[in-house]
C-alpha cells in the first residue's frame, strides 16, 4: 500500500528536521534524536531531541485548483527538549538549527506547496537539573484529490 500524502509530508518533515547535527553545519546535534508523535516522556539520555506532533488537517472544500483538488491546512507542533546547565541556550539553538534545516526544503520533497513557522514559546523547569522546552507551530500548506483515501 502506497503512502498517504500526510505521511509523505510527515516523513519528509522528520526527515528535514534530523539534518540538523553539528556534522551536517548545525550548531546542535537535536537531529540525533528526532520522534513523530511519542506518547513516553524522553529520557535524559535522549536530550536534547525534538517529539513532531501532527495536530489539525483542515480541508478547504470551496477552494478547488483546475485539476479538482482540496486545499488543506496542516498544523504541526516540533517540541524541543534540552537538559542540564546550558539547557535554555541549547533550546534557542536548537530552534534556529530546525528552523534552517526545514527552511532547506519548504515544499518537503513535492508533497506540500508552502510551510512556514507561526510561533514559538518557551519554558524552563527546575527541578533536580534545568529542563528547557520549546514548541515551535508550522502550518504545512498542500493539495490532495478529491475523494482518493490514497492522497489524504
Amino acid at each position: 500500500m502506497a503512502d498517504t500524502i500526510h505521511k509523505k509530508i510527515i516523513d519528509q518533515l522528520k526527515a528535514k528536521v534530523q539534518l540538523a547535527k553539528v556534522v551536517n553545519g548545525y550548531v546542535t546535534n537535536v537531529g540525533n534524536n528526532v520522534y513523530h508523535q511519542s506518547p513516553a516522556p524522553l529520557t535524559d539520555l535522549e536530550l536534547p531531541a525534538c517529539n513532531i506532533l501532527d495536530r489539525t488537517t483542515q480541508f478547504d472544500p470551496g477552494a478547488l485548483s483546475a485539476t479538482h483538488q482540496h486545499a488543506c491546512r496542516m498544523e504541526v507542533d516540533i517540541e524541543i527538549y534540552a537538559a542540564g546547565d546550558n539547557a535554555l541556550s541549547d533550546v534557542y539553538a536548537a530552534i534556529g538549527d530546525i528552523i534552517k534545516a526545514i527552511g532547506t526544503d519548504r515544499q518537503l520533497g513535492g508533497n506540500a506547496t508552502n510551510i512556514r513557522l507561526n510561533e514559538y514559546t518557551t519554558q524552563t523547569e527546575y527541578t533536580d537539573q534545568t529542563i528547557a522546552s520549546s514548541v515551535l507551530n508550522f502550518t504545512i500548506e498542500f493539495f490532495i484529490n478529491l475523494f482518493d483515501p490514497q492522497n489524504q
